[in-house]
């Protein structure tokens, strides 16, 4: 059983997720256990380059959650990966032996190479495709766009900024000012046309993963709770993700909650997440996304219980 099972924790700029997997017979991998909660561990970064004490003593009270949880579950392995907020964060190494000492827990830092990697291949897997893939994952700080097939990645990308970063950088209004908004964009704009070549041939599909691509699908689907088995798999039309931005840049937090009361508490950066997705969607010619609710978290899982291995 120990060898198994195993508890994912990833700790992201504004999320935490937990999934709790078994491996059954082969490669295949059965979950158990997902749960996501808000923690905006990176909160003020951009600012001042440092992780805070409040949102490290949120991060470490939903760590320590989730152990009670994998321990209910019989888990004796727990993997813990962090993404850009220790990349980034000046203080990184102190945060991390923080975390240590108050839950026995070493978290190891993903490169931005591994992170497209693994948020890859838990997008793809066992998934039916009969083309080339793009996974777009929008995360708090970072954005990684990779290409490939279920065997081969053949390109991976980091924007250096996610719905967190981008909020903090440009809104300062709830809702944001046309001039916030217009320079919001201005700056998305920017930086998802910088690198020539980024985007795939047309007719490449696209998947996408986090918090802000899985939102707006429960949005499409008029979800009153979070349901993973609805969400997974689901079409989203590009017309609809910019209706959507249109209608986030327009409606405050208060009634953005109430459209969203899963997880109430990512309604101040979905806006920014939202146009980020539409811009990427218009610069690589995509007219619809395909939501995945198995990103980094499944990839490690795969990584630790399978024998998968992509090449890149």
């Amino acid at each position: 059983m120990p060898d198994d099972r195993i508890a994912v924790i990833d700790i992201g700029t504004n999320s935490i997720l937990l999934l709790i997997a078994e491996r059954m017979d082969g490669d295949t991998v059965s979950i158990l256990c997902q749960q996501s909660k808000t923690a905006r561990l990176g909160q003020g970064l951009h600012a001042t380059q440092q992780i805070g004490e409040t949102g490290l003593s949120r991060a470490v009270t939903v760590i320590q959650e989730y152990q009670i949880l994998a321990g209910q579950y019989n888990v004796h392995r727990i993997t813990a990966v962090g993404t850009r907020v220790f990349r980034s964060a000046g203080n990184s190494d102190a945060v991390r032996r923080h975390i240590r000492k108050a839950a026995g827990l070493d978290i190891e830092i993903l490169s931005e190479t591994d992170e497209a990697r693994w948020s890859f291949a838990g997008a793809v897997h066992q998934r039916p495709l009969t083309t080339g893939v793009m996974v777009v994952d929008i995360g708090g700080g970072s954005t990684e766009l990779v290409t490939g097939t279920p065997e081969y990645i053949s390109r991976t990308e980091s924007l250096p900024a996610g719905a967190v970063v981008l909020t903090e950088q440009h809104i300062r209004h709830d809702p944001p000012s046309r001039e916030e908004w217009n320079n919001l964009d201005s700056h998305i704009r920017e930086m998802v046309a910088a690198y020539p070549g980024r985007y795939p041939e047309e007719g490449t599909g696209l998947i996408g993963v986090g918090g802000t691509i899985t939102t707006l699908a429960a949005m499409d689907l008029k979800c009153r709770e979070y349901r993973p088995e609805r969400i997974d798999g689901h079409s989203l039309s590009h017309q609809r993700v910019r209706m959507f931005t249109d209608q986030l840049r327009r409606t405050g937090t208060v009634q953005t909650k109430m459209n969203i009361p899963f997880d109430p508490q990512r309604a101040d950066i979905l806006p920014a997440g939202a146009a980020l997705l539409n811009r990427i969607m218009e610069a690589g010619r995509f007219r619809k996304i395909i939501t995945s609710d198995r990103g980094l978290r499944f990839g490690i899982a795969l990584r630790e219980l399978t024998n998968n291995a992509l090449i890149s």
